[in-house]
């Protein structure tokens, strides 16, 4: 079952609804595929990710959200995003809408943030450290797509409602946003629910993905943690466990292990 979630105060140029024939008539041809929709595409995808990180996400016995589940209705001054929220029973939906709604309203608020903190005179990273992401780099990848939504909307003010609430957020992006430069961080990253799909020996390194298969991570291990893990048979071939990971990051795509528990059992593994 679809249900409306938001709106961004902008339509799609280039395509019409044509009541006459009941068919969209599309005018722009120059580029394969609309900008705008393709930025949806990404925006989904990182509305996911975000959602997925919080600790609300989880709100809903195991509820997560799925990029594919967005779909996007196009009006000559609007887009209304949808949600699909599949065969949810009806005395559970409304919760379920409700909780993506608070979701991407927070997501939101979290760019319009960035958006005020890029014009002080201060470290970038601060800036999208503002949103309050569990990443500061999704806050940049967010910022950026509503600066080319609105780059290809001939705008710098995106307007967002969501739906059920009469708030509408107003999202000004008056330059384009700068890419964070990586520094080391002594917070400590915990990644629930991967699992191991590469190992190598050589690197004392191994290779952890979510249950999805995407988004492969790089940590490496001290001798006394790689013995740890194959002591537990984690690198079996024969096994499938997930595990939730500890880590701090080292480098933009290198983590080192702190900590690693048995995502089923908790079970704490002695490294």
């Amino acid at each position: 079952m679809r249900e409306s979630v938001y709106e961004i105060g902008i339509g799609l140029s280039g395509i019409e609804f044509d009541k006459a024939s009941n068919a969209i008539l599309i005018t722009v041809f120059a580029e394969s595929g609309h900008p705008i929709i393709r930025a949806l595409a990404k925006l989904f995808g990182i509305c996911a990710k975000v959602a997925n990180s919080t600790s609300k996400s989880d709100g809903g016995a195991g509820f997560r959200l799925n990029a594919r589940d967005f779909f996007a209705y196009a009006t000559p001054n609007s887009i209304q995003i949808h949600y699909d929220f599949g065969d949810v029973p009806s005395d559970l939906l409304g919760s379920r809408v409700d909780l993506v709604r608070d979701l991407i309203d927070s997501q939101i608020i979290g760019v319009d943030l960035v958006t005020v903190e890029m014009s002080k005179d201060q470290p970038v990273k601060k800036a999208y450290e503002a949103a309050g992401f569990a990443d500061f780099n999704d806050a940049y990848e967010m910022t950026k797509i509503f600066a080319d939504i609105a780059t290809h909307a001939g705008t710098d003010e995106i307007s967002v409602k969501i739906s059920g609430s009469d708030v509408i957020r107003e999202i000004n992006i008056p330059v384009t946003p700068d890419k964070p430069e990586f520094e080391p961080d002594d917070r400590e990253v915990v990644f629930a629910r991967h699992e191991i799909l590469v190992v190598s020996k050589k690197n004392r390194q191994i290779k952890i993905a979510p249950e999805s298969g995407k988004g492969l991570k790089t940590i490496e291990l001290t001798s006394e943690q790689y013995t740890a893990l194959f002591n537990h048979n984690a690198f079996s071939l024969n096994e499938y466990e997930l595990f939730d990971f500890t880590v701090k990051q080292t480098k933009p795509t290198l983590y080192i292990l702190i900590d690693v528990k048995c995502a089923g059992t908790q079970t704490e593994l002695d490294i």
